[in-house]
């Protein structure tokens, strides 16, 4: 299996180099009311999609993504966005409730069920009381995207040719996020894509701890 890192290095610096390949998706705009006056964190940012929206709005965000060449395409065309390379799967590098706010768009769905339990563990620290994680991962309906296709790594995440992905069922998000209250979640083709996207959105909010 090729390394992830590479892989998506790669993939950034081939097919990702312009202002001009950023795809409007305006999936964020209903959230905008809770956004304002926020400090954000994109998490698996890419080159910028959501980061460019949020700009635009106005909105302040900080970038972060495993890819390098990912982040340095961001940072040219959207210089006011601070960014931080990491790996996910280890401790994220921000003191607890550091952000208010978590967007993890198309992010979440390249690991194991233990790194997404860990990863799920590490944004709830990085939040503040009552922050909100919005995010969007691949459905198991997901089928022209590779649902059911390629290596079974473990259940429900494959080897795809050189990316690994995860893919969703209704009842493993309400596992996922059984400590969280769930203000929103629903299941959509996203037309972005040019065979059509199956995916789960959902907007989460942390749990205020119980003493006691």
């Amino acid at each position: 299996m090729k390394n992830q890192r590479e892989h998506w290095n790669e993939h950034y610096l081939t097919k990702h180099s312009a202002l001009t390949e950023y795809k409007y998706d305006p999936w964020l705009e209903k959230y905008f009311f809770l956004l304002h006056g926020k400090k954000i964190l994109d998490l698996g940012s890419g080159i910028g999609n959501d980061s460019k929206i949020l700009v635009d709005e106005g909105i302040y965000v900080h970038a972060c993504d495993f890819s390098k060449e990912a982040l340095d395409i961001l940072s040219r065309n959207l210089p006011m966005v601070n960014t931080t390379c990491m790996d996910m799967k280890e401790d994220f590098p921000f003191i607890e409730s550091s952000f208010q706010v978590v967007i993890s768009d198309l992010s979440l769905h390249y690991f194991t069920w233990d790194d997404t339990l860990h990863i799920i563990n590490e944004i709830s620290r990085i939040l503040d009381k009552k922050g909100i994680l919005l995010l969007r991962v691949n459905s198991i309906n997901d089928i022209a995207y590779g649902a059911g296709q390629g290596i079974e790594l473990e259940k429900h995440l494959y080897l795809v040719k050189d990316r690994v992905k995860r893919f969703f069922t209704e009842d493993e998000l309400l596992l996922l996020f059984d400590n969280w209250d769930i203000t929103h979640m629903e299941e959509y083709t996203n037309d972005r894509f040019k065979r059509g996207k199956k995916l789960w959105e959902l907007c989460c909010v942390k749990k205020e701890k119980v003493n006691g």
